[in-house]
């Protein structure tokens, strides 16, 4: 069986080689760290799998993209951070352990995958591609059919007995099943007594507790009876293998999948990197009006009155206006010819501005358009927030002799601060979708000045040169980006609540 051209076991091969290589690295930088040789890795023998798994998906994957460095950094990073999630979750699943975590770090995602140690998976993309897999395929096939059997049979033994091995070992350590990196009753205790305990029964347990020493375990329990260990040693070998069955289906269904090159073309298509530009512009303008002006605007009516009863229901009108209705509405008043607002320009002597058919003008104009249509919302919230900090505050504020500003910076801002990154992330979420005004007001115009990336998405997809596999491509592009900054701020959100 061949896959692009070479036989699967150079693959296999291949593969046992970076998952040397890689245990070699882990070992080094542990001997650094702790100035002693620790052995490394899940398996017992001397190689980390996760490292051949991810170079045998930048090979397979990745082998087109050579001619564009750039590319090919950036799916190395989004190939090989997916492959370390998903190896964290389903060993996690099958042995209740987990193996790392970088929760303490920033930009990390459930702990599995942080910015720091996914982004040098793009520089060791570039290597793999460049410098190691050339040199490493050109020796394999100087093998001869004979030789290549050997080392193909002997080595695919030894991997699954190993695997068989020591997802036996594994199965003596049980941790939380309720999840990790929460504070737990006695949990030092427990895992000391773990690690004592597994270092008096064997070698093999011992150098998984070394491998791994800040395991934690709040249960424990060896099976000491050898009838008792056949049990669940055939379920064990499926479980052993089972680690690496769902990344092969993985690295299949990647494989199989044909439309990589609609992203390759997106990060390509100057039209999709202005719409990026364009979408960024309107947010950088958006987001700070709505939330920090909504807030000022909110702490002057959130006393129950009639006059501000009444200014509520004013700046909450334009929400539940159609968003079609309002774009023609304004396009009529800011019209170059019978807009009366131009009208009236022209009346105080500033002549005839053109506002929806000026590049770098017609962007903020679509920005205004659209925080006065969401404004109220924003506002609605930050006044039943406020509202519910507690009056006793504010008097025993005011009784120190603070005003009103230092009450507003001091009570009032900490008080919401929960609600304040709530209407954020709300806002970049929005803000980033903006479609129908655009469409409405400008439909991108002029010249693409004023083309989000969701007008551009839905030009692609419904055009008369419609293309939806692009289309779906720069989907998923703006969908990956909405997911990390709303996920960045409902982290904080919560952290602040």
């Amino acid at each position: 069986m061949t896959i692009f051209g070479y036989d699967i076991r150079m693959y296999f091969l291949l593969f046992m080689i970076y998952a040397i290589l890689g245990w070699l690295m882990e070992v080094t930088c542990k001997l650094i760290q702790y100035k002693r040789f620790i052995n490394r890795g899940f398996l017992i023998g001397p190689y980390c799998p996760i490292y051949g798994y991810g170079a045998l998906l930048i090979t397979i994957l990745l082998h087109k993209y050579t001619n564009d460095p750039i590319v090919l950094f950036i799916m190395a990073i989004v190939v090989c951070g997916t492959l370390e999630y998903l190896t964290s979750y389903f060993m996690e699943k099958i042995y209740k352990a987990r193996w790392w975590d970088y929760s303490q770090k920033k930009f990390n995602i459930n702990g599995r995958v942080c910015l720091g140690t996914i982004v040098p998976f793009g520089l060791l993309g570039l290597l793999i591609m460049y410098v190691l897999n050339p040199f490493f395929l050109g020796q394999i096939g100087k093998l001869s059919e004979v030789w290549l059997n050997i080392l193909f049979w002997s080595l695919l033994a030894i991997y699954i007995c190993d695997n068989v091995i020591s997802g036996i070992v594994v199965r003596a350590i049980k941790t939380t099943e309720k999840g990790f990196g929460k504070e737990l009753d006695n949990t030092e205790e427990i895992t000391n007594k773990v690690k004592a305990i597994l270092r008096q029964k064997s070698i093999l347990h011992r150098r998984l507790i070394n491998a791994y020493p800040k395991i934690q375990a709040v249960k424990f329990k060896i099976k000491e009876k050898k009838q008792e260990i056949k049990k669940y040693s055939k379920e064990t070998l499926y479980k052993g293998l089972g680690i690496s069955v769902p990344i092969v289906l993985f690295c299949i269904y990647i494989i199989s999948y044909k439309g990589w090159d609609n992203f390759v073309e997106a990060f390509h298509d100057p039209r999709f990197i202005n719409s990026l530009k364009v979408t960024a512009i309107f947010t950088g303008i958006e987001v700070p009006v709505q939330v920090l002006g909504a807030l000022v605007i909110a702490a002057f009516i959130s006393k129950n009155n009639k006059r501000n009863k009444f200014l509520r229901a004013v700046y909450f009108l334009p929400v539940i206006c159609s968003a079609t209705v309002i774009g023609i509405m304004w396009r009529m008043i800011l019209h170059s010819n019978i807009g009366f607002i131009t009208a009236a320009l022209q009346s105080m002597g500033l002549g005839k501005i053109n506002f929806m058919n000026t590049p770098g003008l017609t962007i903020f104009v679509i920005s205004f358009i659209s925080i006065w249509r969401s404004f109220g919302i924003s506002t609605i919230i930050y006044v039943t927030a406020i509202q519910q900090v507690s009056p006793s505050l504010f008097e025993a504020a005011q009784m120190d002799g603070a005003g009103k500003i230092l009450q507003f910076l001091h009570i009032t801002v900490p008080s919401i601060r929960p609600t304040f990154w709530y209407i954020m992330m709300t806002r970049f979420a929005g803000a980033l979708q903006i479609f129908d005004i655009i469409y409405v007001t400008t439909n991108g115009g002029p010249n693409y000045t004023t083309e989000s990336t969701v007008s551009y998405i839905y030009s692609r997809a419904f055009s008369s040169n419609s293309s939806m596999g692009y289309a779906s491509a720069m989907s998923v592009v703006l969908f990956i980006i909405i997911m990390f900054i709303t996920v960045l701020m409902y982290r904080r959100m919560v952290k602040e609540d």
